[in-house]
Parts: structure tokens; C-alpha cells; sequence
């Protein structure tokens, strides 16, 4: 059993997918607001309210992603056996599939992650299936 990729894997996508965050919680304040003042001309400065609000929906994006980034990265490093590791790849698959929807931005990062636990599960499922194969060893008294 090779753990080795769905810790790469999910380890790259953690730490590119936390610098996105941070770097989404300040453009995101900005796209988000221009989004509320769509109707005002484009040399027009963004009005307060409308800043409120972007800060206020980009924090809650990055906070969610921040938190199932962390998530991921914990379970990668704890998969010792393959029940474990079946474990770790639904998280990661769930994670990621989650991260596409709260933040559209964050797209690298959670394809890395669904190819990490697609990975760790389809690793479990063939690690299993080696484990039922091999005869069982008895010993005699």
C-alpha cells in the first residue's frame, strides 16, 4: 500500500488552495462587492455597503475553504491501513466536490483533491482485494 501520492497530492492542493484563500479574501472582497454595485459607472469607487458585503461573503468563503483544506490534510497524514484509507479518500473526494461550490476559484486545489481520494479509495478497494486473495497462514501446535 503506496499512501505516498494521496499525501502529495493533498498536501500541494492544502497549502496552494490556503495562499489561495488568503489571496481570495482580498480580491473576493472587491469582485464580490463590484458584483453588489453592478449599475455604477466603472471609474466610480465601490460604496461601503457594498465592501461590507464582499468582506462579509469572502470571509465566509474562506473560512469554509480554510477549514476543509486543514480537514484534508489531517486525514491524508493519519491513513495507516486500508479502512483508513477508504476513510481519507471520501473525505478528500467529499472536500474537494464541496470546495468547487463555495469558491469556483479555488479549481486546482479541488481537483487536487478529488484525484487524491479517488486515488486513496481505488488504493484501499485493491489493497482489500489482495488481503482477501492471500491465504490465510495457521499455525500448527
Amino acid at each position: 500500500m503506496n499512501k505516498k501520492p494521496v499525501f502529495v497530492m493533498s498536501l500541494i492542493g492544502a497549502i496552494l488552495g490556503m495562499v489561495g484563500s488568503l489571496f481570495w479574501m482580498f480580491m473576493g472582497t472587491f469582485f464580490i462587492g463590484g458584483m453588489v454595485d453592478y449599475d455604477q459607472p466603472l471609474d466610480a469607487p465601490l460604496t461601503d455597503r457594498a465592501l461590507q458585503i464582499g468582506l462579509t461573503v469572502a470571509g465566509i468563503q474562506t473560512v469554509i475553504a480554510i477549514t476543509l483544506f486543514v480537514i484534508g490534510l489531517v486525514k491524508a497524514i493519519r491513513a495507516n491501513n486500508f479502512v483508513q484509507l477508504k476513510n481519507t479518500g471520501t473525505w478528500l473526494l467529499v472536500s474537494g466536490i464541496i470546495l468547487l461550490f463555495v469558491n469556483i476559484f479555488h479549481l486546482i486545489p479541488s481537483i487536487l483533491f478529488i484525484i487524491a481520494g479517488s486515488n486513496a479509495i481505488s488504493q484501499s478497494s485493491r489493497y482489500a482485494a489482495q488481503e482477501i486473495q492471500e491465504p490465510y497462514e495457521t499455525e500448527s501446535i
